[in-house]
This record gives C-alpha cells, structure tokens and sequence, in this order.
C-alpha cells in the first residue's frame, strides 16, 4: 500500500482587498504518495501556483485560507507554530520557483544560496557544508563548479540558474518538492535535461514532486499521475496514462488536441477559445460552461458531479451523469 505524504483536503482560497474578496482556489483536495510524482496542470490563472504557495506555506498576505486542510506527514501544517513551520520548510518541503533569477538573491554568490538550507538545518562545519555544495552543483551538471560557487546569479545563463534552484531545493533531501513551471523559458535540451535531473533525484532519495506546469506534453514525460485544474478546481485526475488514453473532461481533451506531435505535423491544432476568467464564480456552475461546446443550459446553473471512471480516475461533469466520489 502506498503511503501518503501529503493530504489537501478541501483547499479553499481567497484573494482578499478593500473592496471585495473573491476564490481563486476552491474545495480542492488531492493526496501525494511517497516516491511519487504529481502533475498539476492548467492554463495560467487557473490557481495552480496559488495552490502550490498554499502547500509551500508561503501564500502572499492578501491571499487567505478560508478553508481545508494540508495535512503532511499526518501533520496539519496550517495549524503548526511559526518555528515548527520553519523546520520543515527548505528541509522536508522544498520549492523550484518559476522565474530562477526573480527567486535569487542578486547582491548573494551562488554558493552561499545553495548551501544556506544546508546550515540551517544540518549540523555540518563550514568545509562539510562547502564540499557537500560543490559536490551536488557538480550532480546538476553545473560545469566548474569551484568558479560558478563565487559567481553572482546575473553572470549565470537561465539554463544554469535553474540548476542552481533544483540544487537548492534537493540539498537536504526533502520528502517534498514542489517544481512550479520549472521548465518555463527553457530551450528543449535543456528541458529534458531538467526532467531527467527530477526523475533521478525521485529515485535516488525517494522523492515526491509535486510538478506544476501548462504544458502537458511535459508533463506526459514525469509524471505518475495528473491533475487537471481549471478556475480553481480540479476537473480531472488519474494516473498519466488514463490521462492521455482516455480523457473524460472537455478541458483535458482540449488541452490534448493542442499539443503538437509527429502524427499531426503540418496540420492546424485545435486551439481552445476564450480565456480563463480573471475572477471567477465557481460556486453555482460548472467553471467551464463558458468555454465547454457540450454545455448546455444545466451546466450554467448547476455545480457539476463528480464521476468515477476507476480507482484512481475521476472528472467533473452534468451532463455525462455518473455517481458523486469524494477524494
């Protein structure tokens, strides 16, 4: 039996200001085994790097949980002090931001920002803490890693920079890493140099990822299973090959038609119209009645069931009928 790391359990999230609040997140839930790799994947604006935050503990003061849980290790870390939240942050959950060089500290060495986790949480002496640096900047493939340890983050390509972030986020060997858009801006090598690199960490220390993307072909070539977000909910998840075999949402089937592969080069890619809203009500309706060209008049009105295709596949829909599921 696979043993769950990470629980989220009805995750609701609110943008808060003077004049309103409204749900950017909304009544998620989704567990995470060890060892295992999870896609969360959506266009942008959909939720999925405010869902990441949440579980990350690192949410923007606007940003409010108004309800749920992350339980981690059996441990509801949204009720943890502030010191016991800080011994698990960087050690036992840790994060690969989007943009590397926002996320670095541009007037700190590159050696100093990898290796500050390690002080914090390891009882190591400056020379175990150096060796220990430059030998795993030296794993993720940063060449002259002696010279790259005194380099400042502006002298560095992205390519690079995103290999000092993974160094980071792996240099205690955390239980949990949350890779949000890791891949973003990055030519094809070095975008499967960046997977390869995530997958033998996985093995090696028996890792969870927790990976986030809008690309699904990326996706495809990590993960164990996939969950598909849109406005703030989960419409769809199951394992990668459930995923990409049998679709069940019109969301995921749409976001399949547009990846480009061999079998349909030359011809024009079904793209989806419209966009994802910029505020959302995703309490009385389907979230995608607006965009979805099966809705019919039941889907504006009314929330959507939640439908058991097997075990471990399920998706959100009116009009297919199904049997309600709780996660």
């Amino acid at each position: 039996m696979s043993e769950n790391l990470l629980c989220v359990q009805n995750l609701t999230l609110s943008i808060e200001n003077d004049e309103n609040s409204y749900n950017v997140v909304n009544d998620v839930s989704f567990k995470i085994n060890k060892g295992e790799i999870v896609g969360l994947v959506g266009e942008s604006g959909c939720g999925k790097s405010t869902t990441a935050l949440a579980v990350a503990d690192l949410l923007p003061e606007h940003v409010k949980i108004v309800n749920g849980s992350i339980r981690f290790k059996d441990k509801n870390i949204l009720s943890l002090s502030d010191d016991d939240a800080r011994k698990i942050k960087g050690k036992e959950i840790s994060m690969i931001f989007q943009q590397p060089l926002t996320a670095l500290n541009p007037t700190v060495k590159i050696g100093r920002q990898i290796s500050e986790t390690l002080k914090l949480h390891c009882d190591k002496n400056k020379k175990e803490i150096k060796e220990i640096t430059i030998s795993l900047m030296r794993k993720v493939g940063l060449k002259s890693p002696e010279k790259v340890y005194n380099l400042y983050p502006f002298e560095l390509s992205g390519g690079m920079r995103q290999r000092v972030m993974i160094a980071m986020a792996v240099i205690c060997h955390p239980n949990l890493i949350i890779a949000d858009e890791p891949t973003t801006a990055l030519d094809l090598s070095i975008q499967k140099q960046v997977i390869k690199m995530l997958k033998d960490f996985r093995n090696e220390y028996n890792m969870s990822i927790l990976f986030i993307s809008h690309d699904l072909s990326i996706i495809k070539n990590i993960c164990d299973r996939i969950m598909v977000m849109y406005c703030g909910e989960i419409v769809e998840c199951g394992r990668s090959d459930e995923i990409f075999n049998n679709p069940m949402h019109e969301y995921t089937k749409a976001l399949i038609s547009c990846i480009p592969t061999f079998e349909n080069r030359g011809k024009h890619l079904c793209g989806l119209k419209g966009n994802v809203p910029h505020r959302y009500d995703n309490t009385t309706k389907c979230v995608f009645a607006s965009r979805c060209q099966c809705a019919g008049d039941i889907c504006k009105s009314n929330s959507p069931n939640i439908i058991s295709v097997s075990e471990s596949h399920y998706y959100r829909c009116l009009k297919k009928g199904g049997d309600s599921k709780n996660e």
